[in-house]
């Protein structure tokens, strides 16, 4: 693969991107990374949002980080978006994984997780911004749903 890479797992502020041309110009992207001998091309879906921002969610719901917290979230225009990148993921030979569908459950999302130093955070900090460990959290939850494209990611 280019420079060694085997899997890109693409993954961005997918409903902002809606709204200009990153969307269209996908395809070409992963046009480019097969070019360039990337075998694995995952498209990952959009973030969870939280409106006005997660913060103010936080404080509304009562948390004091010191414990797990699911929230609703607000999931219509990810989950637009996502539809949007299926298709856009079959079109080019790839597969499309959801982030919701790792960390959310009938609209209620994980929003404040343990962390690997055992204190509490959260997943997301802003809309489109994943944390680290909200990152690794939905990264365990793939490895556990796909071994064979997400668990060698964990090594």
């Amino acid at each position: 693969g280019a420079k060694g890479y085997e899997t890109v797992v693409l993954h961005g502020d997918w409903v902002r991107a809606a709204t200009n041309t990153d969307l269209a110009r996908l395809s070409d992207t992963i046009a480019g990374l097969r070019r360039v001998g990337v075998s694995d091309i995952v498209l990952l879906g959009g973030v969870p949002r939280y409106y006005p921002n997660m913060p103010r969610r936080l404080l509304r719901a009562g948390a004091t980080l010191d414990a797990p917290l699911r929230i609703r979230a607000d999931l219509d225009e990810v989950l637009e978006r996502d539809a949007e990148l299926r298709e856009i993921a079959e079109a080019n030979g790839g597969p499309f994984v959801s982030f919701v569908d790792a960390v959310c459950d009938a609209g209620r999302c994980d929003a404040v997780i343990a962390a690997s130093d055992g204190t509490y955070q959260p997943v997301v900090w802003d809309n489109g911004h994943v944390t680290h460990e909200g990152a690794m959290h939905v990264l365990r939850a793939l490895a556990a749903s796909d071994p064979a494209t997400f668990g060698r990611l964990l090594d």
